[in-house]
């Protein structure tokens, strides 16, 4: 005998003290292609369903120690498998017993003695109809998750719609209100640079498909990379402190190095809006395999401009960081902002070590090891 047509096969958990009775169910079912798991009792069978879920079970009603009504509640207690369907089977035929049956959360009642085609037929309705819902479930989890994207990506549009006209026409305007030429020209070239940046920002932000950005991972060093910072710090006139541990400064970290630098330099620019000049500070720290970057002014604000007005270099520094696996946060309401990005350190996926090193095998990497050291 084969299982039903274009039924796939499903497991059950069957659960009854007579041998017999659970020898005839087993037989049934097994016979048509499907698993079974058997009990004579109760004791292990909800700790077993939920080592390995089965897709429904077949339960007597008259069990040694307690009825199969109060197993059925227990299983409809267990978040993972409360949507399993129970089916009880009996050798009773009063109403009552049936009612119960509905009351404690069962789907169906099979009597006994048992006819073959009933019981292939009532389980593998109640199966199928278990599979239906789980997957309507899955397509609407995935819709709200479709719609929420739509909507970040209309946000972020709307974002770049405001940000171009306030970030673009402001430095113009402010130049033109500017009588002296020597700060009329200083203004020319920094709302160029910001200009650029704001451009690269918007082009990148356009570029990424679905609001996520592609990462090109390769070993980055840390210590290079803040000295490219506190370069192009200084040279617009700003500074910029890095602590950084030497151990630290050296270690290969699997990152998107030009994506990192442009999140960092958006976080900087975001310190300073309307407090150009202030000195910054950089923290860098690597504990419990992750990177902690701390970036924040060394002087209260002078000006009452609200750092937000930078919201779309963070939404860009968002989308890098949930690229990598990690978050950013600007810290804008205090006295002295300050930014955090935080990254997995995955480390040396292509260094001296690449072929003993994986991603997902850390422990196999002497420089993790020293990593760890650092703490």
């Amino acid at each position: 005998m084969s299982k039903q047509p274009g039924q796939k096969p499903f497991e059950a958990v069957v659960v009854d003290d007579t041998s017999i009775d659970r020898l005839l169910l087993t037989t049934i079912l097994t016979k048509s292609g499907h698993r079974v798991r058997d009990f004579p009792d109760e004791k292990k069978v909800i700790e077993a369903a939920r080592e390995a879920p089965p897709e429904i079970f077949l339960l007597d009603i008259g069990l040694p120690t307690i009825t199969g009504y109060e197993l059925c509640r227990r299983i409809k207690r267990c978040p993972d498998l409360s949507d399993i369907p129970v089916v009880f089977v009996s050798g009773r035929h009063g109403p009552d017993d049936e009612l119960q049956a509905f009351v404690v959360g069962g789907a169906d009642y099979v009597q006994k003695p048992f006819r073959q085609r009933e019981v292939l037929a009532r389980v593998g309705t109640h199966v199928e109809a278990l599979r239906l819902r789980r997957e309507q479930r899955r397509q609407r989890e995935e819709l709200e998750q479709a719609l929420e994207r739509r909507q970040r990506l209309e946000r972020r549009n709307e974002q770049l719609l405001s940000f171009i006209t306030h970030e673009l026409l402001q430095p113009l305007v402010a130049i033109s209100s500017d009588h002296d030429a020597g700060g009329a020209a200083k203004r020319v070239l920094a709302s160029a640079r910001r200009a650029n940046q704001l451009t690269a920002t918007m082009l990148e932000l356009l570029r990424s498909e679905q609001g996520r950005v592609p990462l090109q991972r390769s070993p980055v060093k840390l210590g290079p990379l803040f000295e490219l910072m506190k370069a192009k710090a200084g040279a617009q006139g700003q500074t910029l402190d890095v602590q950084l541990k030497a151990a630290v400064r050296a270690t290969p970290l699997a990152l998107d190095g030009a994506l990192l630098e442009r999140a960092i330099d958006i976080l900087l620019s975001c310190l300073q809006r309307g407090d150009e000049g202030t000195p910054l500070r950089a923290e860098v720290a690597l504990e419990a395999e992750r990177l902690r970057i701390t970036l924040a002014a060394t002087a209260p604000r002078r000006s009452r401009g609200p750092v937000e007005s930078c919201a779309l270099g963070l939404s860009f520094c968002e989308m890098i960081a949930e690229a990598h696996g990690g978050r950013v946060e600007l810290l804008s309401n205090r006295t002295i902002p300050q930014a955090i990005l935080e990254l997995p350190a995955r480390l040396c996926v292509n260094c001296q070590y690449m072929s003993a090193c994986m991603p997902e095998r850390p422990e196999v990497c002497p420089l993790m090891e020293g990593a760890r050291r650092l703490r």
